[in-house]
C-alpha cells in the first residue's frame, strides 16, 4: 500500500513539474510577446522602417538559442569581428537579431551611433569593467557612471570649453609635420593607421604627461620607447 502511495506523489510531483514548466514557458512567451507589441508601437510612433533581421537563417530559432552558439563560437575562435562584418555586409548598416530572447540591434550607421552617445551615454554601464585597472591611477570620469559620471562631465566640458587656452597649436603642428615625413611623397603606399595611432599617441602625452613619447620622431629614445610599448600592451589588454 505504502509503494502505491509512493507512485502516486511521485506522479504528483512529476505532473506538478510539467505544469509549472509549463506555466513559465507560458509566462516567458507572454512577456516576450508584449516587449514586442511595444516596440513596434514605439517603431509606428516615431515612423521607422521595419529593420532586416537574422530570420533567413534561424527561421525556427525563436528563443535565439541557435544564435547565441553560433555567436559565441565566433568570439571563442577569435573571429567574431569579421563573422560581424560579414553580417553588415549581407543585411545592411543596421539590422534585428534575436539572441537568447534579447532583441537586440546591431549598427555600425555613423549617424546612429552618433545619437546613442549623445543621448543614452548615461545608461552605459562601463565602469564596472574599466574600475579594476583605472581605480588605482584615478577616481574621475573613467571609473564613473550615471550621476556622478554627469558630474565629471559636466566639470571637464567648463574646462575643455576653450581649446586654444589649454593646448599649445605650435606644438601640434610640430607633431603634425612629424607625420606627415612619414607620407611618401610620390604616393605610395604607408601604414596610415599606424601613423595615425602615433600622432595621436605623441599629442596626448605631451597633453597629459606634460612632455611627448615621439612616436613619430626617427632618434626616438630607448625610454621612450619601452614607454610606448607599454602602454600600448596595457590598452590592448584593456579593450
Amino acid at each position: 500500500m505504502s509503494e502505491l502511495l509512493d507512485g502516486t506523489e511521485q506522479q504528483s510531483l512529476y505532473m506538478a513539474a510539467i505544469v509549472a514548466t509549463l506555466g513559465l514557458v507560458l509566462i516567458i512567451v507572454e512577456l516576450k510577446w508584449y516587449q514586442i507589441k511595444r516596440l513596434r508601437n514605439l517603431e509606428r510612433l516615431r515612423g521607422c522602417e521595419k529593420l532586416p533581421d537574422e530570420s533567413d537563417c534561424f527561421p525556427s530559432d525563436f528563443f535565439g538559442i541557435a544564435k547565441a552558439i553560433e555567436f559565441a563560437s565566433h568570439f571563442r575562435a577569435r573571429t567574431s569581428l569579421r563573422y560581424t562584418n560579414s553580417l553588415f555586409q549581407k543585411y545592411g548598416e543596421t539590422y534585428l537579431s534575436n539572441i537568447l530572447s534579447y532583441r537586440m540591434i546591431f549598427t555600425c550607421n555613423a549617424e546612429n551611433i552618433k545619437h546613442m552617445l549623445s543621448t543614452s551615454f548615461i545608461n552605459f554601464d562601463a565602469a564596472t569593467l574599466r574600475k579594476p585597472v583605472f581605480e588605482p591611477l584615478t577616481r574621475g570620469i573613467l571609473v564613473s557612471d550615471e550621476p556622478e559620471w554627469k558630474g565629471h562631465r559636466r566639470s571637464m566640458r567648463s574646462r575643455f570649453s576653450n581649446l586654444r587656452e589649454i593646448i599649445d597649436f605650435g606644438v601640434c603642428e610640430r607633431h603634425f609635420q612629424s607625420f606627415r615625413r612619414h607620407v611618401p611623397p610620390n604616393g605610395g603606399m604607408f601604414d596610415a593607421q599606424e601613423c595615425a595611432s602615433a600622432l595621436v599617441l605623441d599629442i596626448q602625452t605631451m597633453f597629459a604627461l606634460g612632455e611627448s613619447i615621439d612616436a613619430l620622431s626617427l632618434t626616438q629614445s630607448r625610454e621612450k620607447r619601452r614607454f610606448q610599448e607599454d602602454l600600448l600592451f596595457a590598452v590592448g589588454k584593456i579593450v
